[in-house]
């Protein structure tokens, strides 16, 4: 049987087989006042623009349509698409190569980029403890060196977002705003005696909640381990944090056999049917994994 592409996803692929596989080139740079636009600006001219010229662009518009052009963008927002005569502060030939959205990464330990092969070769369940082991002898200043490497690498990749669960966020906000990316940073919670963490997860997760609010790189939100680790005091206060200061939850759910065998024997329900018994569950909660969900 033959499957047939979409419409849109075929000219998609037509167009990106025709492209080199190639990064961008030297990047060229002119000082130049931008001209002959048709979008708004304030009457004193943008303080930084640049211009992605020549590439194909690939919209988000329904059809997802290719756009052979320019991207022109003015204090960091994307003011006109298309072809024109447009310059720009710095401009960056984008010929032979595709112009896509930014990619968006839902889950991230951002900072143990620093583990990065010291368990491979094990299932999860054996490489857990070990990283959890390093995890807990890491200092600030590893944090915010992984997280930093992490964010790098990312932007290579085309990765513009993330979100993250971590302690010590304010160690990777730091890293965020150096390199540029936009984060959104959860500080995990979980019950007191099970934390590596200085002084109470739920009190460092409102404070740092409180603190980064406003910031144009950061969106601060509350994490939770998981329910392995965090009893219903620990979720419900996790919660109540969240919404006092209406941010997001982000937690691990029905990662593993193991969670799920193990909260169906303590409570007589799946991990997700407990979050929604005790009221957890909502709109705005990220949960990352959720492999066995009706195991």
């Amino acid at each position: 049987m033959s499957h047939k592409s979409p419409p849109a996803r075929a000219e998609f692929q037509r167009g990106i087989s025709r492209l080199p596989l190639q990064s961008p080139g030297p990047q060229p740079r002119n000082v130049a006042s931008p001209q002959n636009l048709s979008t708004k600006r304030s009457i004193d001219g943008p303080t930084t623009s640049l211009l992605l010229r020549g590439g194909l662009i690939v919209t988000q518009d329904a059809g997802r349509s290719l756009v052979s052009g320019d991207v022109l963008v003015e204090d960091g927002r994307i003011v006109a698409v298309g072809r024109g005569n447009r310059s720009a502060a710095e401009v960056i030939d984008c010929s032979g190569c595709a112009v896509l959205p930014g990619l968006i990464n839902l889950h991230n330990h951002v900072p143990n980029t620093l583990l990065r092969g010291v368990a491979d070769d094990v299932p999860l369940e054996e490489m857990l403890p070990k990283a959890a082991a390093i995890d807990a002898k890491l200092t600030r200043r590893d944090v915010q060196i992984g997280a930093l490497l992490g964010c790098v690498e990312m932007i290579r990749s085309g990765t513009t977002s993330f979100h993250d669960l971590f302690y010590w966020e304010d160690e990777v906000a730091r890293a965020v705003r150096e390199s540029g990316i936009r984060g959104f940073l959860s500080w995990v919670t979980l019950d007191e005696s099970k934390t590596t963490q200085h002084g109470s997860p739920l009190k460092n997760a409102e404070a740092f909640v409180a603190k980064q609010k406003g910031d144009a790189l950061v969106t601060p939100s509350v994490g939770v381990q998981g329910i392995y680790a965090a009893s219903e005091e620990t979720c419900t206060k996790a919660k109540e944090i969240a919404e006092r200061h209406h941010v997001r939850l982000h937690m691990h759910l029905s990662e593993t056999r193991g969670e799920v065998e193990a909260q169906r024997k303590e409570t007589g329900f799946r991990p997700i049917e407990w979050l929604e018994k005790i009221g957890f569950l909502g709109p705005g909660l990220t949960a990352a994994h959720c492999v066995w969900i009706t195991m």
